[in-house]
């Protein structure tokens, strides 16, 4: 999970933390949920081993190049994700919410796993994390997830303005 102070992400955490996360943790005891980004000051009542604050990190790269995949469950929040397309870039697998795919070009089951409610959520945080097959499928079409935000493509909307 990354994620600034901006009220989205606090609740997003306090949302996986809450509500998803226990339902993982019963079938997968030990998954550790890795958190960068300037959120512990405002959430110091998350206080589990399982959820791992790093804090603002100036070079995020080695942090992604170790994740399985990345989380955005943001139940509110407007326009482009960054984390999103950070996710994208580093051909993370994304499992996120209809508000956190807004804007973003995404299909559930196809550059992305999108769902809408903490059971579902769960579920494909476990499903993700078991099935090869589904995390190498969305993996090699996390590229594609960025082409829309190509400069190419950017210039050519421009253009027909």
């Amino acid at each position: 999970f990354i994620g600034s102070s901006h009220t989205p992400n606090i609740d997003a955490l306090y949302y996986l933390y809450e509500k998803i996360m226990p339902i993982v943790w019963n079938k997968l005891p030990d998954l550790k949920v890795e958190i960068l980004g300037n959120l512990k000051e405002q959430i110091l009542d998350i206080n589990n081993p399982n959820m791992i604050f790093h804090g603002y990190v100036p070079e995020i790269e080695s942090y992604f190049n170790e994740a399985k995949f990345m989380v955005a469950p943001l139940r509110y929040g407007a326009g482009v994700k960054g984390k999103i397309g950070q996710s994208f870039e580093y051909y993370l697998p994304l499992i996120t919410t209809e508000i956190g795919a807004e804007g973003m070009f995404l299909k559930h089951n196809k550059n992305a796993l999108i769902v809408n409610n903490e059971e579902d959520f769960a579920h494909e945080i476990i499903n993700l994390y078991e099935n090869k097959e589904l995390w190498e499928k969305l993996q090699s079409n996390s590229e594609d997830s960025l082409k829309p935000f190509s400069i190419e493509i950017l210039k050519e909307t421009i253009l027909t303005i």
